[in-house]
C-alpha cells in the first residue's frame, strides 16, 4: 500500500509540474511617438446629414439609400516621420456587433441602420473588427496633409425599412506610420 501511494504523488508530481512548463514565448515591441498630424485643431467632431430617403428605395432586407460622401481633413502633419495615416474605429454600444454597422439611436426608428463605407474603394467597412480590420486602407500623407474620404448610408436591417429618424455616431482614433 505505501509503494502504491508513493507512486501516486510521484504520478501527481509529475503530470502537475509539465502542466506548467513553458512551451515558447511572446516578444512584444513597439513605439510611442510625438508624430501626429492636426484633424482641425484638436478633437474632431464631424456632423453627416444624410438626405431624406422614402422607406420604398429601400424595400427589403440589406438594401441601402442616401450615399453621402465626407471627408476627414488631416493637417500639419509631421512631413519627416508620417507617411501614412489609418483610422481606427473605436468598439461601442452604437456597433452592432453582428453586421458591423451602426445602431439607430434615434427613439422611434426601427429596422434601420447607418454603413460606412471607404471613399476611395466604396468598400463596406465592418466597424466592429479590430484595428485596421475594417476595411479602411491606410491613406497616404504628403506634404503633410491627407484627407480620409468616407461615405455614409441607410441600410435596412430587420426586413424594409420603416419610416423614423436616424440617428447614431462612431468614435475613432488615428495611428500613423
Amino acid at each position: 500500500m505505501k509503494k502504491a501511494l508513493t507512486v501516486a504523488f510521484i504520478a501527481v508530481g509529475f503530470i502537475s509540474s509539465s502542466a506548467f512548463a513553458a512551451d515558447g514565448q511572446i516578444n512584444i515591441t513597439g513605439e510611442v511617438t510625438a508624430a501626429s498630424c492636426v484633424i482641425n485643431g484638436g478633437m474632431y467632431n464631424k456632423t453627416v446629414t444624410l438626405p431624406s430617403v422614402s422607406t420604398i428605395s429601400m424595400p427589403s432586407y440589406g438594401s441601402t439609400a442616401g450615399d453621402t460622401a465626407f471627408t476627414i481633413p488631416l493637417n500639419n502633419c509631421s512631413p519627416s516621420t508620417i507617411n501614412a495615416a489609418l483610422m481606427h474605429f473605436e468598439a461601442g454600444s452604437t456597433i452592432n456587433v453582428s453586421t458591423g454597422n451602426l445602431k439607430n439611436q434615434a427613439f422611434g426608428g426601427s429596422n434601420v441602420e447607418v454603413q460606412l463605407l471607404d471613399g476611395n474603394t466604396f468598400s463596406v467597412l465592418n466597424l466592429n473588427g479590430g484595428a485596421g480590420a475594417q476595411g479602411l486602407a491606410p491613406v497616404a500623407v504628403s506634404m503633410g496633409s491627407a484627407d480620409v474620404n468616407l461615405v455614409a448610408r441607410y441600410i435596412a436591417s430587420g426586413g424594409p425599412a420603416m419610416a423614423g429618424p436616424v440617428s447614431t455616431y462612431v468614435t475613432f482614433s488615428m495611428a500613423y506610420n
